[in-house]
């Protein structure tokens, strides 16, 4: 588990990977007592900030929106609007994976108003405890970055999938840092759907609630997706889901989310389940099973929650992000569920 703020790295003892030689991280990892957080300074030409906040310019060729009073436009292109929030690019962002081979995180997300440079692309080394402000890729980030983002450390690629695009995923080669778009997916896609990689199946699976809960296998050997399966008893949120491979099992954990209602041409098809505390389990033969209900949302919701895998115990760790109430964050601390 890696959790990020604005101003350092906090890492949880129980989920630090040590890997090779000794570092900051590794060496700062080793005194933190269990259960506690602490922030990991990091030094160099770019800072934790200064890899979360873009840096916004004074003008941007895009087209402005002209019916948004806060943007000032002219003939030579928008001209930024001067806001006192900023925010950064990890407010719709739950996601920071790990490269063990490289010891390395990769972080994509974006922040309000979800315009080209509201985006933002870093990675983090171990090696050098520095922070690098990446490339965008073609694609801009999208609106969301919730579970979108899945890595397959043998091959090297680093898949997003593109929010509010349907069926759109793409990959980068970590060597090269090439960009390719993989064929559409055959599933109807929400806007926040979660993918992540399978390695004992040597498959990318791409998990899907918004008719039919469903999901579909990219096969990187051949280049292409096989037949989507449609799960039975199986409804989970039509967006805003999760999804975590547990490397100490062997596999795929995905649930929670909610069903799309707010007004849109897609009627919720559960109106009367509570699909976001659903969650599933799926193994390396292909079977699904239904674990049991979780004690609070899962998925995103607002201000969470954060889904991960403890790889000491194996089990899945849920930073809740709100009451279960549905009311507003309170100021004092919200439980850390454990599933074993």
């Amino acid at each position: 588990m890696i959790r990020l703020g604005t101003l350092g790295l906090s890492v949880l003892l129980m989920a630090v990977p040590v890997l090779g030689s000794a570092s900051v991280l590794s060496e700062l990892a080793a005194t933190v007592k269990a259960g506690t957080f602490v922030e990991l300074k990091i030094e160099g030409s770019v800072s934790t900030c200064d890899a979360m906040i873009p840096i916004l310019p004074k003008r941007h060729p895009e087209a402005c929106d002209k019916n948004n009073p806060q943007e000032n436009h002219n003939s030579e292109g928008c001209l930024v609007p001067q806001r006192s929030y900023l925010g950064n690019i990890l407010e719709f962002t739950d996601e920071a994976l790990w490269d063990p081979v490289d010891q390395e995180v990769y972080i994509m997300g974006t922040r309000r108003p979800y315009k080209r440079w509201d985006q933002g692309f870093v990675k983090y080394s171990e090696e050098t405890n520095s922070w690098t402000i990446l490339d965008l890729p073609p694609f801009g980030v999208g609106a969301h970055g919730y579970d979108n983002g899945a890595l397959d450390v043998s091959r090297r690629q680093y898949y997003w999938s593109r929010i509010g695009v349907a069926n759109n995923v793409w990959t980068m080669n970590l060597v090269t840092g090439t960009w390719q778009r993989l064929p559409d997916a055959p599933i109807q896609a929400g806007q926040f759907s979660a993918i992540d990689y399978f390695p004992e199946l040597d498959r990318l699976v791409f998990f899907d609630g918004l008719r039919d809960s469903e999901y579909a296998l990219y096969n990187p050997k051949s280049g292409q997706w096989e037949e989507p399966v449609v799960l039975t008893d199986a409804p989970f949120g039509a967006i805003s889901h999760f999804s975590e491979y547990n490397p100490s099992y062997g596999v795929m954990l995905f649930g929670g989310g909610y069903n799309y209602s707010a007004g849109g041409t897609i009627p919720d098809p559960t109106p009367n389940v509570d699909e976001s505390r659903r969650f599933y389990k799926l193994d390396d033969e292909r079977v699904v099973t239904r674990l049991r209900d979780a004690p609070t949302k899962l998925g995103q919701h607002g201000s969470g929650p954060l889904q991960t895998i403890d790889p000491n115990s194996g089990n899945l760790v849920v930073f809740q992000g709100q009451p279960n109430d549905g009311s507003s964050p309170c100021p004092g601390p919200l439980p850390i569920w454990e599933y074993n």
